[in-house]
């Protein structure tokens, strides 16, 4: 792809409540003006926003805005943590929202562009974003200098600029080539919203961020505990190696076990950074990991993966528990799709194929009274590499162990899958129907049914709105499929349908 003239959009405080179509509008300028002959995006990358922005508030505000128009957005707060998480193929930006952010950290933005420029033939715009007090520019990788001087250096363009922005910041400035410009149709300002938030989540206060965290983080969440890495460190016979994955408070590592005499994935959890609500109506004084292993003792199913061992150990004078399972070279569904997603979706019968087997999986689970609470893609491992993904084997691991209801992991990888009951602390087995046909919604479109920045917004869309169709987003998927997959996502439990087996049965009729 060709580099293209530097272009400039100007700010207005005037008009916020055009900030979505202006933004929309000039998204569509440059999808109109790029050369995407070579460019290798796939619709979900030409749908995702990077918002780069230390103004967590104004970031929540453009990202909600663009939710309701099907964009996916990733707000970060550094070039470093979007670097970080791009290497760890959370996104690939079709543009990139520049706000507030630590200028001594540009370098890692400049890599990101370049990373994405070669892998992708995609060279992402930056739309800067600033107040009143500063000025704006929409920059192309070619065009973006790290600098640090005064904003004096820049009095010439902001002559240019005025009356519509002061000169008065001490926020520098990425350095603006001066070439002829092009014009962006009738694009000439782009409105930014006031700092207020959209009625439904202000009244009831602002939401918590989003805080992105890469797999080595040492901070942990309680107070000043630190979160500790166990990669190279052995408990026992397990030898720690490589980590595959993990979250805020525990990793899974790729294990050596010395006694089987080959690798195991092995999670950890810290105890000391574990926050209170997780380990409601859990027994304290024994480990959890041993309940998981005692609940699925009663279950006998192809796709469930029991663990094979848990333990305790103290580390650093911290308490660990943790489990093993059998270690799934193929990694889970979200990688699938990941290698996928620069070429297609998934067709539905190779969506159902996989879907059958979860609810196979749950059903038993039902059976015995118990409910699965924990859906998320990374939970659905694969068993075996199979050319054809209509033969692929599905595991589903990690079970909540609290049956009360009482269980519900406030990160934000979950809440696109959480039943409306569960928000308010009740767990059915049509909760989990409904967490199965959000995870089917996914596979089948490449994008789960709500998006949102915050707990309070997910919440609030969970309760309240109602799912795009599918076939909007997926041309392959019947409207009957569709139909199927939003009444088991219907709020009211009574409303989807009688069973878990029910759902699939019918997913299988309308994906043939």
């Amino acid at each position: 792809m060709q580099h293209t003239t530097t272009r400039k959009i100007f700010f207005s405080l005037d008009q916020p409540e055009q900030i979505l179509a202006t933004l929309l509008t000039t998204f569509q300028a440059i999808r109109t003006n790029a050369d995407t002959s070579h460019v290798t995006l796939t619709p979900l990358h030409a749908h995702t926003v990077l918002l780069l922005d230390a103004d967590t508030q104004r970031a929540r505000y453009i990202a909600y805005q663009l939710s309701s128009a099907g964009y996916k957005s990733f707000i970060v707060a550094s070039s470093l943590e979007a670097f970080t998480l791009f290497l760890q193929g959370a996104f690939v930006p079709f543009v990139i929202l520049l706000g507030q952010e630590d200028i001594n950290s540009r370098f890692f933005l400049s890599r990101l562009l370049q990373q994405v420029s070669q892998k992708y033939q995609w060279d992402t715009p930056l739309l800067s974003l600033y107040t009143q007090r500063h000025t704006t520019a929409l920059l192309n990788t070619k065009d973006f200098t790290p600098v640090s001087g005064p904003l004096k250096e820049f009095s010439p363009i902001l002559h240019e600029m005025s009356p519509h922005i002061s000169t008065q910041t001490t926020a520098p400035l990425p350095q603006i080539v001066e070439t002829p410009p092009q014009p962006l149709r009738d694009i000439e300002q782009l409105p930014f919203p006031p700092l207020a938030l959209p009625q439904f989540v202000a009244k009831n206060g602002p939401p918590e961020p989003i805080i992105n965290r890469s797999t080595h983080e040492s901070q942990g969440m309680s107070g000043d505990v630190q979160k500790i890495s166990l990669e190279g460190i052995s408990i026992g016979r397990y030898q720690m190696k490589t980590v595959l994955g993990g979250g805020p408070f525990g990793e899974v590592y790729q294990t050596y076990d010395r006694l089987r005499e080959r690798d195991v994935a092995l999670k950890a959890v810290q105890m000391n950074i574990l926050p209170p609500e997780l380990s409601t109506g859990i027994e304290a004084e024994k480990n959890f990991f041993q309940q998981e292993i005692d609940l699925l003792s009663r279950l006998s199913h192809p796709n469930i993966l029991s663990p094979l061992n848990c333990g305790k150990s103290y580390i650093s004078g911290s308490p660990f528990v943790y489990k093993t399972m059998p270690y799934c070279t193929e990694g889970s569904v979200a990688t699938l799709l990941y290698q996928l997603s620069s070429t297609r979706l998934l067709y539905p019968q190779e969506a159902v194929h996989i879907l059958m087997q979860v609810a196979g999986a749950l059903q038993q689970a039902h059976t015995y009274n118990i409910t699965y609470q924990n859906f998320k893609l990374t939970n659905l491992l694969i068993r075996s590499k199979e050319q054809d993904i209509r033969q692929v084997h599905i595991l589903l691991s990690d079970f909540a162990v609290a049956q009360n209801g009482s269980f519900l992991v406030k990160t934000p990888d979950v809440f696109p899958y959480i039943a409306p009951e569960r928000w308010n602390g009740q767990s059915l087995p049509a909760s989990d129907q409904y967490g199965l046909a959000a995870i089917a919604y996914e596979l089948l479109t490449g994008r789960v049914p709500f998006t949102g920045q915050s707990e309070h917004i997910m919440r609030q869309l969970h309760l309240s709105m109602q799912p795009q169709p599918l076939t909007l987003f997926a041309p392959a998927v019947s409207t009957a499929l569709s139909a199927v997959v939003l009444r088991g996502l219907a709020k009211r439990s009574e409303d989807r349908f009688p069973s878990i087996m029910d759902f699939s049965q019918a997913l299988y009729k309308y994906s043939r």
